[in-house]
Parts: C-alpha cells; structure tokens; sequence
C-alpha cells in the first residue's frame, strides 16, 4: 500500500520531502534576556475573524460552526501578549546522551525536566527535532519534550508534548506564528504559536517558537467529535495505531493516482465531495495559495495534517510555515499551479490539478482567494511589525540568534512585509 501524498510521487521525492519537511533544512519534524527588557504586548489578539467570500454559496461560505476552545490550562503556555519562559533540565548523563543522538543524528528521547510558571514536570522526554542532516550546522538545537512518553497518562498544563523550533535560516523568526496567525484569521482550524525564551541547565538558549502540536488534544479543542484518524507528513497515522491501518486515506490516494488528468471526471467528483470536506480544503488551498506556501498541501509536499472527521470526511490542518513570505514562497507564484522553487523537486499536486477541472470547485476556490487577498493579506504586514517589535529584545539577548547583527534581522521582518505587499499586488493583477 502506498503510503504518500496525492500524485505521481517517485519513492526517493517522497522519502526526500518527508524527512526534511521544509524548505529550510533545520526546521521540519510534520524554544534570557535580562530582566530588564520589556516584552510588547500585541494590539491585536482575536485569532478567529472569519473571512466570508462575497463569491462562494452562503451555505459553503463558514468554516465549522463548532468553536475551538482550548483547555484553559493550556492558554498561559501559548500567551501572545509577551514572551514566555521555559526551562529545560537534564541530568549530566541524560545531557551527554542527548548530545551523543545529535552527533549520531538519530531522533530518540532522553529524560529530562520541563519548568513553566513556577511548575515543573520532572520526567518529561526530549529529543532534538529538524533535519538531521544539518544539526551540525546548527547554534542550539530544536527540542521536541513530551510528557506522555514514558507515561502515556501524562500531560503537563493539558498538553502532551510542547514544540521549541528556532529557525537558523531566518534572521527574523516570527514566520511561522504569523502563518499560524493568518490561517487563523481565514477561519481555518491552525496551532496557537507564541515565542519563548530557553534556559538549558540555568544556561539561556535564547528565543524559540513555540508551536502547538497537532494531537488529539488539538482534536478535542477543534472539533465536536476528536475520534478520526490523523495523519501527519501527508500519510503518516498517528492516531488510532492500534484500532486502524488507516486504509481510508490510502484507499483515497490510490483512488486519486488511478484517475488520468484528461477525460471526464465525473464519477471521482462525485466521490471526492463525499470524502473530503470539500469547502475546507478549497479554504485551505486559498489561504495556502496567498502567503504562498513553498512546500505544503498544495506545492505537492508533506508539510500538513489529514483529519478524517467522523461525518465531514478528510480536512487539512497546517503545519510548518517557516518558509512563508521568504524566497521559497515566491510573491508572483502561479496560484493555480505552484510547485515550490525548482531545486526543491517537487512533483505537482494531483489532487490540486483534478480539483482545478471542476469548474464549481475552482470558481469556490477563486471566491475564497479574492476574500483572503482584500480582507486579511493586507492585515498581515501589521502582525508581522507587530510580532518583530514584540521578539527584538529578546533577539538582542539571544547567545545563538541567527545573526549577530540585530540589523540582519529588522531587515528581514521588512522583506517579510515586503513580500506581503507584492503578493496582494500580483493577486490583485492575476485575479481583478
């Protein structure tokens, strides 16, 4: 059974994009400064304003009309208003170990303590996450640290497992909350993501994004019935191992692969809309198609999440969004047809390019697109300004910041804006 996604993937792209998951080689997987420095509080913190287009049929224009609501213990750990602190705590052998998987470039746990707001789980697990390939390269590494791993009951403030990514390929590492942000806003279901600082061993590491993971608690608070299989990296099960062999995505993959590109469509249409919530995933596409992204859902590779959910059928949820808005996320990028940058490989979407023949579906699309275009892309260059000022003190602070010249990364939040801007222009040029 093959175990990819939608297309005609060649096994090496598919083993390729799966382990590195990004563009960006240190950050896939699919976080102290003085006391002294202020961290700003954000203007704006309503992560849920849906975007309605005027071009879509009422009844496919809303997103789910369940409301997420994270367990409120949770909430203080994803706090935007200002930077949170985390501490790490490992045994000097654990510490060794620890090291010894990044030099050996495996991903295994060891033991070690997690602290938050004055509580500390004692026996969580950390492993380093990202490219093995470029761990090396790397100033500090990216923690996974679970709290179910070697006690499947245990959680610490809800949560089974927090995500620490610190980008060294960005001066300015905010990308991936401002796309978790603006999927948010498009009224699709998206990880809470803030920044925290890290001590490790009472050693500050600096500035880390924290990033919610995509589990069952994500299901619980996002959708009225968390029982359906998830898969992460495209097709990976990661729900339900032991009850399902997660045939019903696969048999969905072989069913897309089988269909020629040419010739009528009908009777895959007709399937399709009875297996994939087809509003959502045109959203999806949309809000993907506006950053743009440079290898997720719709660039053909693996970075994003399937949840077949019990009586809507399979959505996507997002997963990293590092790239956004850089040079991997071109501003003039064809919104129908967007493969990522050519060195990256990778192969077109089938899935993207059998939707794009269904005349309702692309004009579903379109409508979703223009409303993102003009009701939230031009917000986005505001969050980006708002979420640099908020970090920069805590950038000026970081021992292994991407750049030692704290130029590098205002610069860097300014082509972001940048690029912001120049998409809505060709959008706007592309799609009047």
């Amino acid at each position: 059974m093959r175990r990819f996604v939608f297309g005609p993937l060649l096994l090496a792209l598919a083993l390729t994009v799966a382990c590195s998951g990004s563009s960006s080689p240190g950050t896939s997987d699919t976080d102290v400064p003085d006391a002294g420095d202020a961290d700003a509080p954000l203007a704006d913190t309503d992560d849920r304003d849906v975007v309605t287009p005027t071009d879509v049929p009422a009844d496919v224009a809303t997103p789910d009309a369940f409301t997420p609501h994270p367990k409120t213990a949770s909430i203080p750990v994803f706090d935007e208003a200002g930077v949170v602190d985390f501490a790490l705590t490992f045994a000097p052998d654990q510490w060794t170990q620890f090291q010894a998987y990044r030099t050996a470039k495996d991903k295994e746990y060891v033991h070690c303590a997690f602290t938050f707001g004055g509580e500390t789980f004692a026996d969580a697990a950390c492993r380093s996450k990202g490219n093995a390939d470029y761990w090396a390269e790397e100033l500090k590494p990216q923690f996974m640290v679970r709290f179910n791993h070697w006690d499947k009951k245990g959680r610490f403030r809800a949560l089974r497992a927090i995500n620490l990514e610190a980008s060294a390929f960005h001066s300015a590492p905010v990308r991936d909350r401002v796309g978790m942000w603006m999927f948010r806003q498009a009224g699709l279901d998206a990880s809470r993501a803030n920044h925290a600082r890290l001590t490790v061993d009472d050693k500050p590491y600096g500035l880390y994004m924290n990033i919610e993971v995509v589990d069952h608690e994500f299901l619980e608070d996002h959708y009225p019935d968390p029982s359906g299989n998830l898969f992460e990296d495209g097709s990976q099960l990661i729900t339900n191992e032991s009850t399902s062999d997660g045939s019903d995505l696969y048999d969905l993959e072989d069913l897309v692969d089988r269909e020629p590109l040419e010739g009528d469509h009908t009777a895959l249409y007709a399937t399709l809309a009875t297996r994939l919530d087809m509003p959502q995933v045109l959203r999806f596409m949309a809000a993907e198609a506006t950053f743009p992204t440079g290898d997720n859902f719709t660039n053909g590779g693996t970075n994003y999440l399937w949840y077949d959910h019990p009586g809507r059928g399979f959505l996507v949820i997002p997963w990293d969004l590092d790239d956004v808005l850089s040079e991997w996320g071109n501003a003039t990028s064809d919104p129908f047809a967007y493969w990522g940058e050519a060195e990256l490989t990778l192969p077109p979407s089938k899935l993207r390019l059998l939707i794009n023949q269904n005349a309702q579906w692309k004009a579903e699309y379109v409508g979703y697109l223009k409303a993102f275009r003009d009701e939230w892309l031009p917000k986005v260059g505001a969050r980006i300004t708002e979420v640099c000022a908020q970090v920069r003190p805590s950038v000026v602070a970081d021992p292994y910041a991407p750049s030692s010249d704290i130029q590098d990364f205002d610069d860097d939040c300014l082509d972001a804006v940048a690029r912001a801007d120049a998409r809505r222009v060709y959008l706007l040029g592309q799609l009047p």
